[in-house]
């Protein structure tokens, strides 16, 4: 058993089994926190022990083993809405750590889902802001009446995960290209740029 996980160990082997009470729980972070790389499996979903701090949660002690949850954050760095929450089971004698249960927690209100109507509302504006060679906040004219880009960042809602972003903005884009076709205006896009020329 490694320095700090013996800390651990005796820091447990005073308190009863249990629920951890709050009286304890902060001391008992930060001494699992230290000792989570003398753990063997502890390393799991690439877990580490400065991520403890703060995040750890339903510590129950029951000897020799520790089981506790802890929030992962790394879907939100992508732009998920969701947390990743890991229970695990810590065996303070062995010096083993393993994860026996995986769920999700929403930390914010996921975007409202935009139907097919909604684009298609959004989109008739666009086409009418085109065609009558309108000022309109989600396009840049590069030359009034013959070429425009559409700052599909500003016309289509975003806020989502990047995939669920990327999946809008393909969906978008497949329902304005026909739409602008029939009016005239071609896909001149290059790259992840959406740019319509005027060939009518």
């Amino acid at each position: 058993m490694g320095e700090k996980l013996a800390e651990v160990h005796d820091f447990l082997s005073a308190i009863p089994d249990g629920k951890v009470s709050p009286d304890h729980r902060s001391q008992l972070e930060c001494l699992l926190s230290a000792a989570w790389d003398e753990l063997s499996g502890g390393d799991d979903e690439s877990m580490q022990g400065y991520k403890l701090i703060g995040r750890v949660e339903n510590m129950e002690w029951k000897s020799p083993v520790l089981t506790c949850r802890i929030e992962r954050h790394g879907g939100t760095v992508q732009g998920s809405s969701m947390a990743s929450v890991h229970t695990w089971e810590v065996n303070i004698d062995s010096g083993e750590a393993a994860i026996i249960d995986r769920t999700h927690r929403q930390l914010k209100p996921m975007s409202p889902k935009l139907s097919d109507k909604e684009l298609e509302s959004i989109i008739e504006e666009l086409c009418h802001a085109i065609t009558s060679m309108s000022e309109h906040p989600s396009l840049g004219w590069i030359e009034k009446g013959r070429k425009v880009r559409v700052l599909i960042g500003k016309a289509c809602p975003t806020g989502n995960a990047k995939q669920t972003d990327a999946s809008r903005r393909k969906r978008f884009r497949s329902m304005l290209n026909p739409k602008l076709e029939k009016l005239g205006w071609r896909s001149a896009s290059n790259g992840t740029s959406c740019i319509y020329k005027n060939f009518s």
